[in-house]
């Protein structure tokens, strides 16, 4: 869902990607590459004529797409990082109250626990490994050669 959403986000309402640094951009371009579902990969590039084809086979399409999709892991998990601690106490919380909380309640404990958003002090997650550009691997054999 997250890959159409993104492919809906950048192709069909026409919104870019998310305002960054440029190198939180790129890092999040590069993240997101990961993160492009191989089920819409292979419904949209490989169907012609589906919006989600047009968007993922276009390079700068899919640079927006796996921009948005970085971005939002990034985000996540910076805020599940700073909040380790306070997630822990609202599954516990959860778990004694049977499981089910409804209305107030969730607000109430997330309140308790003290959740909190990064600053720019906290880290951000690892860089995903790189992938070699085949381009550049045949360049250095064919320099070998």
């Amino acid at each position: 869902m997250a890959t159409e959403t993104a492919c809906v986000m950048a192709g069909i309402v026409g919104m870019g990607a998310d305002n960054l640094e440029p190198k939180a951009s790129a890092k999040a371009a590069n993240v997101g590459q990961y993160l492009i579902s191989i089920s819409d990969i292979a419904r949209g590039m490989h169907e012609q004529g589906t919006w989600e084809g047009a968007v993922l086979s276009n390079p700068h399409g899919r640079r927006v797409v796996a921009q948005i999709l970085g971005a939002a892991y990034i985000d996540d998990w910076r805020l599940m990082y700073v909040n380790k601690e306070a997630i822990d106490m609202a599954v516990e919380a959860l778990m004694s109250q049977g499981g089910e909380l409804v209305g107030d309640e969730i607000a109430g404990l997330l309140d308790s626990v003290g959740l909190r958003e990064p600053t720019a002090a906290d880290p951000y997650p690892d860089d995903m490994p790189s992938v070699p550009d085949e381009r550049a691997g045949l360049t250095a054999l064919e320099g070998t050669a």
